[in-house]
């Protein structure tokens, strides 16, 4: 079986967890220190605990445990918004992202 890759590109915002929510809550917790900033535009500003997949996020699709997973590259801006800070490499549920991209392109 050949492995499956596809790059692509993210068209709509989507959340990928809240703090209001039970899973969101400990994904975020998880993920972020309680006291945690971040730099944008030169301001430090307290970093939120909503896990958002901005517009225009690039990543692949990949196969792995059998499910498909939405990869996203590491190196972006607003990558830090729904990744861990020490470690943006992560699998998002191909679910979460299903119908919310483009395909930028496909190798198979």
């Amino acid at each position: 079986m050949k492995n499956l890759a596809i790059e692509i590109e993210i068209t709509e915002d989507v959340v990928y967890f809240n703090e209001k929510m039970i899973r969101g809550w400990f994904l975020a917790n998880s993920f972020r220190y309680p006291l945690e900033f971040r730099k944008q535009n030169g301001i430090v500003r307290y970093k939120e605990k909503e896990g958002t997949i901005k517009k225009g996020i690039k990543g692949e699709v990949v196969k792995k445990f059998g499910l498909k997973w939405f990869a996203p590259y590491p190196e972006q801006e607003n990558i830090e918004l729904f990744t861990p800070s020490k470690n943006p490499l992560i699998l998002v549920p191909y679910e979460m992202i299903k119908d919310k991209y483009k395909i930028v392109s496909s190798s198979k």
